[in-house]
């Protein structure tokens, strides 16, 4: 049980000293090796993981042997300035032959102050006769360190007091930084990490000055975090630091992609998400007027058509890049083609649904419609069949819409592709003429379509457009 002790305590103390010289100079007179003399020759404490200290003492007996038990007075002068002190605790020290030692421990927690000086003092009563009581009195300061600043690489705020906003259930080592006061015990300078609700305790590391430990984000539940840092192990409740980490959940935009994947980019220091998205395939046939037409357009369709990479930092700031390709088939003939986007948002946390717009002209296309065309004209009083091969010439163009919900509901896509083409012909060699060395009858044809194709709320393609053709003698 602790026990304050007035300060008058401080002057009795200096008289049991006084009184032990006095009683060593008297003593002097007779053969000191006559009487008993108890010396203390350790004092320390050692703070306990499961709590509080331990505290260790050893005395001997240089003088002749001691017949009988005393007692030995532990206190805690846990106020230097008023002098105020508790008892740590009484213990008994048997009788000790000549030269022999013994030592004691007790357990002691003590009160939540930075400074404390210990005192150690055998018989202070005096029951005992001892040839000196000079050595009976043993004292040692403890020092606990205090937190000043705890600190993280990846803090991205201002306020000390926070350690920025992170997103919950994404595994992150955040190396955080303890920094102490100067002075103490190098030993004690032992740190705790703990939450409000005492869910995840961090073993801390064991060393003097500053230090780092790293906590792992993705295991704090969201919302914001108030963890306790202590700057003892013996969780002495000493002046605790606290410091907020703010864990949010992980927005619904970017859960709804498919295949999810989320890290966190150390070099980067932002979170890093990947996800992808089908469209559905679009798919038609168009005849122009005057050729044999074109048919089996398709777009989109394979899988994973769109790959979305989101940057999200610390700071709140987030970049989308839309990734895609896909093949286009018009007339049986192929084309690769692919696009890229980037976008910056104001709401990375989901707290608003997002829209993301893609609009680019994809590649400019050139195609033979397959087969060829006979068309029969009149020429110089005569029938002539002319064989024409157009070739077809535009562009391909894309429009997209992402719209990402903040609620976590299903990513839509709506959008557009148009088809805009226009033709011309060789000039071929239709049929000898007489009177005509190489007769050529050369025609021209021109020809012309466009169609849109519409992604529409239910994931279905619309279609329109329009062609012509028209042809011409040389």
């Amino acid at each position: 049980m602790r026990k304050n002790i007035p300060p008058v305590f401080t002057i009795a103390l200096v008289l049991i000293m006084l009184s032990g010289m006095m009683s060593g100079s008297i003593s002097s007179f007779r053969a000191d090796m006559d009487l008993p003399d108890l010396v203390i020759e350790e004092l320390s404490a050692e703070p306990l993981e499961a709590g509080g200290y331990t505290i260790h003492l050893t005395v001997s007996n240089e003088g002749t042997s001691s017949s009988d038990e005393c007692v030995i007075l532990l206190l805690d002068e846990y106020d230097l300035i008023h002098g105020n002190t508790s008892t740590i605790g009484r213990l008994t020290l048997p009788s000790l032959d000549e030269g022999g030692s013994y030592s004691l421990e007790t357990e002691w927690d003590p009160l939540p102050t930075d400074l404390h000086r210990l005192w150690a003092i055998v018989d202070p009563s005096s029951t005992g006769e001892e040839s000196t009581g000079e050595n009976n009195v043993a004292t040692m300061f403890l020092q606990l360190p205090r937190v000043i600043e705890v600190g993280s690489e990846l803090d991205m705020t201002p306020n000390r007091e926070e350690l920025g906003t992170y997103l919950a259930g994404i595994p992150l080592e955040v190396p955080v930084h303890t920094r102490f006061d100067i002075g103490g015990d190098p030993r004690h300078y032992r740190v705790y990490y703990q939450d409000d609700n005492n869910s995840a305790v961090f073993v801390p590391y064991v060393g003097g000055g500053d230090f780092e430990t790293r906590i792992d984000i993705g295991g704090l539940p969201p919302g914001s975090n108030r963890m306790t840092v202590n700057s003892s192990f013996a969780r002495i409740p000493l002046d605790p630091y606290h410091f907020l980490m703010d864990v949010r959940e992980v927005p619904g935009w970017i859960s709804g992609l498919d295949m999810r994947e989320v890290h966190f980019d150390t070099d980067l220091k932002c979170y890093n998400s990947t996800g992808y998205i089908d469209i559905p395939t679009l798919s038609g046939s168009f005849n122009v007027e005057g050729t044999r037409g074109i048919s089996d357009v398709t777009a989109f369709q394979g899988n994973r058509d769109l790959m979305l990479r989101v940057w999200t930092k610390l700071d709140g700031a987030s970049t989308i890049d839309v990734l895609g390709s896909f093949d286009l088939k018009i007339g049986g003939t192929s084309f690769h083609l692919s696009f890229k986007n980037r976008s910056y948002v104001d709401d990375p946390w989901g707290n608003n649904s997002i829209s993301v717009t893609y609009r680019s002209a994809l590649c400019n296309v050139s195609l033979f419609p397959r087969g060829e065309d006979i068309i029969g004209e009149v020429f110089d009083g005569r029938s002539v069949p002319i064989t024409v091969s157009p070739i077809l010439c535009g562009e391909a163009s894309l429009e997209l819409v992402l719209e990402m919900d903040a609620s976590g509901g299903p990513l839509r896509v709506k959008g557009g592709l148009s088809l805009t083409m226009a033709g011309d012909t060789d000039s071929l060699v239709a049929e000898d003429i007489p009177g005509f060395d190489r007769p050529v009858v050369q025609a021209v044809t021109s020809s012309a379509w466009s169609s849109s194709h519409t992604l529409g709320e239910g994931g279905e393609w619309s279609t329109s457009g329009s062609a012509s053709c028209g042809i011409s003698m040389m």
